[in-house]
C-alpha cells in the first residue's frame, strides 16, 4: 500500500474510532444516569437500583463494543476504497511525471470530465507532454533537414576545392562566388542556432528607450542592397519622429532584420515589400507587408514555434532553420509587446510588431 493511501486510511480510522469511543462514553454516562433517576422514582431499594444499573452498564458496554467493531470494519473497508480512489489520480500523475522526466512523452486520450484541481493538473501535464513531444519531433526534423542540407553541398564544396587545387578547374571569380554563397548560407544557419541558444538562456538585458524610426532605418540598410539586387519593389512609409519604445536596442534591430529577411526571401522579383509605422496614444505598430508566396493556413498557428518550418523543401532553398520568428516573438514579448503574423497563400504575408510607446529624450540609435 502506498504511503499516502496508508496515511489517509489511518486518518479515517483514527477519526472514526475517536468519534465512536466518545459517543460510547457519552451514551453510557447519559443512559446510566437517566436509568438511575428513573429507578429512584420507582423504588427506594438501593441494592436493587445498583444491581439494575450494573446490568444496564454491562449490556450497554457489550452493545457499544459490538457496534464499535462493526463500525471499525465498515470504516476500514470504506476508507480503503475511498483512499485508493483519491490517490489513484495522484499516482497516475506521479507515473506520468516520472516518465516525462525520462523523456517518455504521453498523451491522455480519455481525459476526465470532472472539474477539480487534480483534473486541471493532469490536463496541464498532458498538454506539457504534447508540447515537449512536438518540440522533440521538430528538433529531430531540423537535425535531419540540416544534415541533408549540409551533406550534399559540403561534398560539392570539397570536390570543387579539390578540382581547383588539382588544376582541373580554373579559379575564376564566378566559381569563388558560388563557393562563397554556400559558405554564407551555412554561416547563417549556425548564427540562427547560436541565437536560439542565447534566447533559451535567462538573460538580464537592460531596457532603454529606443527610437523606433532610427532602429527600423538601420534594419532597412542591412537588407536594402539584397532587396534591390533581387529587383523587389520596396516602399517605406513616412517614419515618425521622436517615437520611442522600451526595449533592448540590439534585439529590436535583430527582430526587424529578421522580419525583413523573411519578407525578401519569399517575395519574387518585381513584387513588392511595404514598411510602415503607425503611432497611437499607447502603442507603436510597425507593419512589414510582402506580396510573396504566403503561408498555408494550417501552418500559421505554429509559425512562431521553435524549429517549425513550413514545407521543409522550401526552407532548404532559402536556408531557413525555423528559429527566426520564434526568437523575434520572444524578444517582443519580453518587451511587453506582441508579434502578429497574417498570411494568405499566394497573396503574401503581413508581420506586425506592436510595442508600448514611451516618452524619452534618450536616443539609443542616432
Amino acid at each position: 500500500m502506498k504511503p499516502l493511501q496508508s496515511r489517509l486510511l489511518i486518518s479515517f480510522l483514527a477519526i472514526t474510532l475517536s468519534m465512536t469511543v466518545m459517543n460510547a462514553i457519552v451514551i453510557r454516562i447519559v443512559a446510566t444516569n437517566h436509568f438511575r433517576s428513573f429507578l429512584n422514582g420507582q423504588t427506594r431499594h438501593t441494592e436493587i437500583i445498583t444491581m439494575l444499573v450494573r446490568h444496564l452498564t454491562i449490556a450497554l458496554s457489550q452493545t457499544l463494543i459490538s457496534m464499535a467493531i462493526v463500525i471499525v470494519i465498515l470504516t476500514f473497508a470504506i476508507s480503503w476504497w475511498l483512499s485508493k480512489r483519491l490517490t489513484y489520480p495522484l499516482r497516475t500523475l506521479i507515473e506520468q511525471a516520472e516518465a516525462l522526466a525520462k523523456g517518455h512523452f504521453f498523451h491522455n486520450s480519455n481525459p476526465s470530465n470532472s472539474h477539480n484541481e487534480i483534473t486541471y493538473l493532469s490536463s496541464t501535464l498532458n498538454h506539457m507532454s504534447q508540447q515537449l513531444a512536438q518540440q522533440a519531433n521538430l528538433r529531430e526534423r531540423l537535425i535531419q533537414d540540416v544534415s541533408h542540407e549540409l551533406r550534399t553541398p559540403l561534398t560539392a564544396l570539397k570536390a570543387s576545392l579539390a578540382a581547383i587545387i588539382d588544376g582541373v578547374w580554373m579559379p575564376t571569380p564566378e566559381r569563388f562566388a558560388l563557393l562563397m554563397a554556400e559558405v554564407t548560407r551555412f554561416e547563417k544557419m549556425v548564427l540562427d542556432l547560436e541565437r536560439s541558444m542565447i534566447q533559451t538562456q535567462p538573460t538580464m538585458r537592460a531596457k532603454v528607450p529606443v527610437n523606433i524610426s532610427n532602429c527600423l532605418h538601420l534594419a532597412i540598410e542591412h537588407v536594402k542592397a539584397i532587396i534591390e539586387e533581387k529587383k523587389i519593389i520596396f516602399h517605406v512609409g513616412i517614419l515618425p519622429v521622436d517615437q520611442y519604445v522600451l526595449t533592448d536596442a540590439d534585439q529590436l534591430l535583430q527582430v526587424f532584420v529578421n522580419l525583413l529577411d523573411n519578407a525578401y526571401k519569399y517575395t519574387l522579383p518585381h513584387h513588392s515589400i511595404e514598411v510602415k509605422v503607425e503611432v497611437t496614444s499607447r502603442d507603436i505598430k510597425t507593419t512589414i507587408r510582402d506580396t510573396g508566396i504566403g503561408i498555408p493556413m494550417k501552418d500559421l498557428p505554429y509559425i512562431c514555434e521553435r524549429f517549425y518550418r513550413v514545407e521543409s523543401s522550401r526552407d532548404r532553398k532559402t536556408g531557413g532553420t525555423g528559429l527566426g520568428l520564434a526568437i523575434a516573438k520572444e524578444i517582443i514579448i519580453d518587451s511587453n509587446g506582441s508579434l502578429q503574423i497574417e498570411s494568405q497563400l499566394g497573396i503574401g504575408t503581413i508581420a506586425t510588431v506592436i510595442l508600448p510607446k514611451v516618452l524619452s529624450t534618450f536616443v539609443s540609435f542616432s
